[in-house]
C-alpha cells in the first residue's frame, strides 16, 4: 500500500491525488460543486480534522510534507507549496499562494490573490507580514508532519 490515511467519516465529491504518507483526517470536507475540481495530496502531507477544501470547481495543489492544521478552509484555485503550515482554524480565499515553507498562523484570514512568499509568515486577519519563519521554527513544523505521518502509520496498522 501507499501508506495513504483516509479517515472513514471524511466526505469527498471531487477528485483527489493523493501522495505516498499523505493523510486526510476525521471530519473533513473536500468538495467541488460539479465534481471537477482537484485536490492534489504531496507526499507526507496531511489535512488535519474539519478541515474544509471548497475546489470551487478548481485545483487546491498541496505539495510536499504540508501540514493543513485543524478547521482550516480553504478556497480553490490554490497553490500550498513544499514544507508550509496552514495553522488551524485559517481561512484562504481563492487564488492564495504560499510558497516553500511559508506560515500561515493559526486563525488568520487571507484575502484572495495572497501570497506568502518563501519561508515568511504570514497572520492577522486579513493575513499580513509577520516576520520570517527562524532555523527553530523550520525545525518544529517538521518534527509535527513527522508526527502526523507516523500517526496515519499507526491508524493504517491498527484499523
Amino acid at each position: 500500500s501507499n501508506k495513504i490515511f483516509i479517515a472513514s467519516d471524511i466526505t469527498i465529491n471531487c477528485n483527489i491525488i493523493a501522495s505516498e504518507n499523505s493523510s486526510i483526517w476525521f471530519s473533513s470536507i473536500l468538495n467541488s460543486p460539479n465534481d471537477k475540481g482537484t485536490v492534489i495530496l504531496g507526499k507526507g502531507s496531511n489535512i488535519q480534522d474539519n478541515s474544509i477544501l471548497n475546489t470551487n470547481g478548481k485545483k487546491i495543489e498541496i505539495g510536499k510534507r504540508v501540514t493543513v492544521g485543524h478547521n482550516v478552509v480553504i478556497d480553490g484555485n490554490i497553490f500550498i507549496g513544499n514544507d508550509a503550515v496552514i495553522g488551524m482554524g485559517s481561512v484562504l480565499e481563492k487564488n492564495c499562494i504560499i510558497e516553500e515553507g511559508g506560515f500561515v498562523g493559526a486563525n488568520s484570514y487571507m484575502l484572495e490573490n495572497t501570497k506568502v512568499p518563501k519561508g515568511q509568515i504570514y497572520a492577522g486577519k486579513p493575513a499580513k507580514y509577520f516576520r520570517n519563519v527562524s532555523s527553530k521554527e523550520k525545525e518544529f513544523f517538521s518534527m509535527g508532519q513527522k508526527i502526523y505521518e507516523k500517526l496515519s502509520e499507526e491508524y493504517l496498522q491498527n484499523n
